[in-house]
């Protein structure tokens, strides 16, 4: 397996790792520290130029990425994590880009091909009509260069009033694109790769967090097509209930729904937010917790295996408060499954193989802590999780680590059979 860092400016290319990974076992990079970085080791080290990670195996791989940021909070620290996307597209779509209040925003794409072709994103306000139209274009070029990476940062987009935007970016060759989200202010961030396409007319969100680990949750909603979108939310319970509620959102706008209006929402129990629409909407959550925040895109396929590169354990053999994490789970079909969690370690010969029931139609949540077992809980466990099941499921992974402190949430990467998820 190779890792490439793709530079925004100047030299293209740079060879990070090249690394030989067992089966069934785990590895990573150390990409750069603020000590490796003063000392000249850091892996992808210079300085002040942007860069994609593009993965390369021979064989299909779970690979996640970890930024723990120092700078851009005014002192405060916060991470962002997010897993590598398999999936490429000339069009991506968030449900919501905000400008202003306290944010600072980037949209980041990266061009997966030889060619230079022009970005250009579009800005969808809540109040509709046209969208506002922003390009990138790499210096000296009509484009971005192939095997490039670039981007918008939403504060210096001309003609954009401060507020909320749903946001379409479309190119002529496949891209991949994220947005990534600081607000010193709430001393929050978020990273979130982003919708593929104009969205989907059914998906799940399975971290719901108002009432259990935040206190105000918000759902963003772009509807980029020419007639307006009925949107049924269904928010799922891992008790087994259920709270519905229907938003319309108009032609060519976007809209912000927030969990904490709702009427006698249920507060202290885990949920995920299933919703069905008549036309492909583009569905993204915000919620600061953990005293940092989270984002999270629609998982739009159920896949029948998972998987995730990051996993840390402390080693005190006890409930050790340091680093929380755990799995959200959701079963799409009408009857329970039965699943397998495999805990495959970094350095560490051997995995440890769990099975759990997931009830149909609901997320479950799992502790991770709870599958890092015997010796093992005595020493520092790396780790990654697999997720197999025999119909397909969603599965999304968060981590906080309240020493550093910083949290962050992801779907997995896709590695068996899918299908839609209704």
């Amino acid at each position: 397996m190779v890792v490439i860092a793709r530079y925004e400016t100047g030299a293209r290319d740079q060879i990070v790792g090249e690394l030989t990974i067992a089966a069934n076992s785990r590895s990573g990079l150390t990409i750069t520290t603020p000590e490796l970085f003063q000392g000249g080791g850091a892996l992808a080290g210079r300085p002040n130029t942007p860069y994609a990670l593009e993965v390369r195996a021979e064989r299909p791989v779970a690979a996640m990425f970890s930024h723990y940021d120092l700078a851009l909070l005014d002192g405060y620290r916060a991470a962002l994590g997010e897993s590598f996307t398999t999936r490429v597209d000339t069009r991506w779509t968030f449900g919501k880009v905000t400008k202003g209040s306290g944010n600072t925003q980037f949209i980041l794409f990266y061009n997966t091909t030889s060619q230079t072709q022009k970005v250009t994103a579009w800005f969808y306000p809540t109040s509709g009509g046209t969208p506002i139209r922003a390009e990138f274009t790499s210096p000296g070029l009509d484009g971005l260069e192939g095997f490039r990476r670039g981007g918008f940062a939403i504060n210096d987009v001309q003609g954009l009033s401060n507020g909320d935007y749903g946001v379409v970016v479309e190119c002529a060759v496949p891209i991949v694109a994220s947005l990534s989200s600081y607000n010193p202010t709430a001393r929050t961030a978020e990273g979130v790769i982003g919708n593929s396409g104009l969205g989907t007319t059914t998906g799940i969100i399975p971290e719901g967090q108002f009432g259990l680990n935040g206190t105000s949750e918000s759902i963003g909603i772009l509807n980029a097509n020419s007639s307006s979108a009925q949107v049924i939310f269904s928010f799922l319970f891992s008790n087994g209930s259920a709270y519905r509620h229907a938003e319309t959102v108009a032609a060519n706008s976007s809209k912000t729904l927030n969990v904490g209006s709702l009427p006698d929402f249920p507060q202290g129990t885990a949920y995920g937010v299933f919703f069905e629409s008549n036309v492909a909407v583009a569905v993204n959550a915000q919620a600061p917790i953990f005293n940092d925040g989270v984002s999270t895109a629609q998982g739009d396929r159920a896949y029948t295996l998972w998987g995730f590169g990051e996993g840390f354990r402390p080693g005190d053999n006890s409930g050790h408060p340091g680093v929380p994490e755990y799995l959200r789970l959701y079963n799409p079909s009408p009857t329970d499954t039965v699943v397998e969690i495999t805990i495959t370690y970094d350095g560490v010969p051997g995995s440890d193989v769990f099975r759990r029931t997931l009830p149909a139609r609901r997320v479950t949540e799992l502790n991770l802590d709870q599958f890092v077992v015997g010796n093992r809980r005595l020493s520092n466990q790396w780790y990654g999780t697999f997720i197999k099941a025999p119909t397909p499921i969603v599965a999304y992974f968060a981590h906080w680590d309240r020493s550093f402190p910083g949290a962050f949430g992801t779907l997995g990467t896709p590695l068996g059979n899918n299908l839609s998820v209704t």
